[in-house]
């Protein structure tokens, strides 16, 4: 609930369901599930520009939450970009490492959720997070080192685990990467690519009309840079034709 509610533009919601959860999870003694609740709040508050409450949200997380389970992972790579958002680059560096360090603790077989593989779930925070944290620190050619594997990751991971709306934001950050490089055009193209997924959700159009933003401002001159704003603010039309 927490996550379709904030996919649907409503982040007060969203975080109230996330609370809700955590408080219900740490009351029946699952820290699995406290984890769950706050990467939720974590992703939903660092979305809607509060990177300082989505730190301790993924640190709250941490506190519950399994050492060898991907979540871990997640949460950790969860406060780095949060420490990111906010140009704190000694913390993001920090941060980051100990998610490298979680990553290698894990078991060979995860646990699962919903007889779903958790995996993968750790290697999108180990590539895609990275990616948007560089573009906030400025630093274009490791953003876009990054979010080429994050595509990479997301297109040989099991279908189950495969995330349209994931994709889609790996594809805005490579484009804002190529827009910090001096190519508009190549942006443009992938800002457009990333709209064309069958999840536009909140997130999505948040992160696009971040690229759109920079485009007008530092190329404009550039053709189709107003296209991809009205794209980018139209609201959510396509969230039923793919799978959530």
């Amino acid at each position: 609930m927490a996550w379709l509610a904030h996919d649907l533009g409503n982040a007060r919601a969203g975080l109230a369901f996330a609370t809700d959860a955590y408080t219900h999870a740490q009351q029946a003694g699952h820290g699995e599930l406290c984890g769950w609740a706050m990467d939720a709040a974590a992703s939903i508050n660092l979305y809607e520009h509060r990177p300082d409450r989505a730190r301790q949200a993924a640190e709250r997380g941490l506190t519950r939450a399994p050492d060898s389970h991907p979540l871990a992972v997640r949460l950790h790579a969860q406060a780095a970009r949060a420490a990111a958002s906010e140009g704190d680059r000694d913390t993001f560096t920090q941060a980051f490492h100990q998610a490298e360090e979680a990553y290698r603790l894990l078991p060979t077989r995860p646990a699962r959720r919903f007889g779903m593989d958790t995996l993968p779930l750790a290697d999108y925070a180990l590539t895609s997070y990275p990616a948007s944290a560089h573009i906030w620190l400025g630093n274009p050619e490791q953003a876009r080192q990054s979010a080429e594997s994050a595509l990479a990751a997301y297109e040989t991971a099991p279908a189950a685990s495969r995330s349209p709306s994931r994709q889609a934001i790996a594809r805005i950050d490579l484009a804002h990467a190529h827009a910090l490089l001096g190519s508009p055009d190549d942006a443009l193209a992938l800002g457009h690519q990333a709209l064309d997924s069958t999840r536009v959700v909140d997130s999505v159009r948040n992160r696009a009309r971040d690229l759109a933003t920079f485009l007008a401002r530092h190329y404009p001159r550039l053709d189709g840079a107003r296209a991809l704003t009205e794209r980018a603010t139209t609201p959510t039309a396509r969230l039923t034709r793919g799978a959530p």
